[in-house]
C-alpha cells in the first residue's frame, strides 16, 4: 500500500517559503493597488478586473509555493520559481528585478528541501510545468491584442474625477501585437476650480482580456492543488502519482 505521508519542510525552510510567499502576495497586493489608481480611468469600477488580474498574476508564485508549503509537496516550488521570474524577464531587468529576491529565497528553500522519491514522476513533472505556461497565456491576454482608448475627464476642487469616453486620436489602432506607448492630454484649469482635459491610452486591460487572465491564474492554481493532493490509498495511486 502506497505512503500517503509526505516529506515536511525543515522548520529553516518553511521561514524561507514563507517570507518569499509573502512578499509575493505583497508586490501583487501593490500591483493591483497601482494598476487602479494609476492606471487610466483612475479610480474607476472598468479598472478594477485589470487590476485583479495584474494582482493574481504577480500573487501566483506566492500563492504555489503556499500550497507546496501546505501539501508538503517540494515539487511546486520549481514552478513557482519559473512563474516568478516571468515579471523579470517581462520588464527587462528593471522594476522586476524586486522579484528576484523572493524567488532566491525559494532557490534556497528547494535546495534545502528533499523531494521524496515517491514523487520523481516525470508525469507529475509535466503537469507541474503547466502553471509557468499558464501564467505565460495570461501574461500575454494582456498585451497580445492592442485595445486603445481615450477619455475627457473632469475633476473638481475635492479631487473626484468624471471621465467619459471620447473618440481615439488619429493613428491609434487596434490589432493584434501593434506596439506603441501612452498619450496624455494637457489639463486646462477652467474658473470653477476644475481641471479638464483628455487623455488616451494605446493599450489597456479590457475587463475580457482580465477575465481569461483571471482564468489562466485559476487554472494555474487548481493544478498546484490537483498534482499535490496526497495519494490515494484504496484504489491504488492516484492517476498523478506515479508514471515513470
Amino acid at each position: 500500500m502506497p505512503s500517503t505521508q509526505n516529506h515536511a519542510a525543515p522548520p529553516s525552510t518553511r521561514v524561507l517559503i514563507i517570507i518569499g510567499a509573502v512578499m509575493f502576495i505583497g508586490l501583487g497586493l501593490g500591483g493591483a493597488a497601482l494598476a487602479w489608481t494609476g492606471g487610466e480611468p483612475r479610480l474607476q469600477l472598468e479598472t478594477v478586473p485589470a487590476a485583479m488580474a495584474l494582482g493574481g498574476l504577480l500573487a501566483l508564485p506566492g500563492l504555489v509555493a503556499g500550497i507546496a508549503l501546505r501539501r508538503n509537496d517540494p515539487r511546486l516550488l520549481w514552478p513557482a520559481i519559473v512563474t516568478g521570474l516571468l515579471p523579470v524577464a517581462l520588464t527587462l531587468l528593471s522594476v522586476g528585478l524586486v522579484f528576484v529576491i523572493p524567488v532566491l529565497l525559494f532557490v534556497q528553500a528547494a535546495l534545502r528541501w528533499p523531494m521524496p522519491q515517491s514523487g520523481r514522476s516525470w508525469r507529475r513533472a509535466l503537469v507541474t510545468l503547466a502553471i509557468p505556461a499558464l501564467a505565460v497565456v495570461a501574461g500575454l491576454a494582456f498585451f497580445a491584442h492592442q485595445d486603445p482608448a481615450c477619455w475627457d475627464y473632469s475633476e473638481n476642487p475635492q479631487g473626484r474625477i468624471t471621465y467619459t469616453r471620447a473618440e481615439l486620436h488619429s493613428g491609434m489602432q487596434s490589432g493584434w501585437f501593434v506596439g506603441g506607448g501612452t498619450v496624455t492630454g494637457l489639463s486646462v484649469n477652467s474658473d470653477a476650480g476644475e481641471s479638464n482635459g483628455s487623455v488616451c491610452v494605446s493599450d489597456r486591460i479590457t475587463p475580457l482580456e482580465a477575465a481569461i487572465a483571471l482564468g489562466l491564474i485559476a487554472g494555474a492554481g487548481w493544478i498546484a492543488l490537483g498534482t499535490s493532493r496526497p495519494r490515494e490509498t484504496l484504489r491504488g495511486e492516484s492517476p498523478l502519482a506515479d508514471g515513470s
